[in-house]
C-alpha cells in the first residue's frame, strides 16, 4: 500500500504544514510504509517526488522546475488516486490512501477531503462536513450552543459589518464580555492573527 502525504498548500499556515507533513512522512517510513510526498506550493503547484520527504530541501525556496509534472487521473471506479506523468518517459504514480497534513484553509477545511471523496480514495482524518464546520470557529461555537456543550461567551462580526457599524459592535462587546478580550480570525488556526484588547481603543486587526 502506498500512502500519499499531502502538505504545504495555499494557506497562511503553509510553513507549519511542511513541518507536519515531514513528521508524518518520517513516522510512516519508520513503520515501513511506502510513502509518496505530495507538496502543494504557495502558488498552488503540485510537486510529487520521494525527494520531498527530506525537510532539508525546504530550508531554501523549492525550484519547481526541478520536479516532474503530473496530471491527476480521475477514474472514479478505481478507489485509487492516479497521477499520470507528462512526456514519453514519464512515470505513473498511484496512491491507495491519502494522508492530508494541511493546516488552515484550502486543505483542512473540507476542500481536499471533498477531492478524496470524489476520487473514492480512503483518507485519514475528518470528513467534508466536519472539516468545514470545525475550521470555522464561529460555526463550531454555534454548534456547541445548539447542543448545550459548554463554551466561552463570544461575539462575532464580519469585516464589512465592522467598517459599517463599529460603535454598535463595541457596545455589544462591552455589554456581553468583560475586558480584556481576545480577538481572533474565525478561519485561521494555531495562534495566527490573535490579539488582546485591553480597551476599546486597542487595534486588533489581522491583515
Amino acid at each position: 500500500m502506498t500512502i500519499g502525504v499531502f502538505f504545504g498548500g495555499v494557506s497562511p499556515e503553509h510553513d507549519i504544514s511542511i513541518i507536519t507533513g515531514q513528521l508524518i512522512i518520517a513516522g510512516l517510513k519508520k513503520l515501513n510504509y511506502d510513502v509518496l510526498p505530495i507538496y502543494i506550493s504557495k502558488k498552488g503547484s503540485w510537486l510529487i517526488d520521494t525527494r520531498l520527504g527530506d525537510i532539508k530541501l525546504f530550508q531554501n525556496p523549492i525550484e519547481e522546475a526541478d520536479y516532474p509534472t503530473f496530471n491527476l487521473n480521475l477514474n472514479l471506479s478505481q478507489g485509487k488516486m492516479v497521477f499520470e506523468g507528462r512526456g514519453l518517459l514519464s512515470k505513473r504514480l498511484t496512491i491507495d490512501l491519502a494522508f492530508p497534513a494541511f493546516h488552515g484553509q484550502n486543505g483542512e477545511d473540507g476542500t481536499f477531503q471533498g477531492l478524496f471523496e470524489l476520487c473514492t480514495i480512503p483518507y485519514i482524518g475528518c470528513g467534508v462536513t466536519t472539516s468545514a464546520i470545525t475550521l470555522d470557529k464561529v460555526l463550531t461555537k454555534q454548534m456547541y450552543q445548539q447542543y448545550n456543550i459548554p463554551t466561552t461567551d463570544f461575539i462575532y462580526f464580519t469585516k464589512h459589518s465592522w467598517l459599517e457599524n463599529q460603535a454598535t459592535i463595541i457596545k455589544n462587546i462591552k455589554a456581553t464580555l468583560n475586558l480584556p478580550v481576545i480577538v481572533k480570525p474565525a478561519r485561521l488556526g494555531s495562534s495566527i492573527g490573535i490579539s488582546k484588547a485591553e480597551n476599546q481603543k486597542d487595534k486588533c486587526y489581522y491583515r
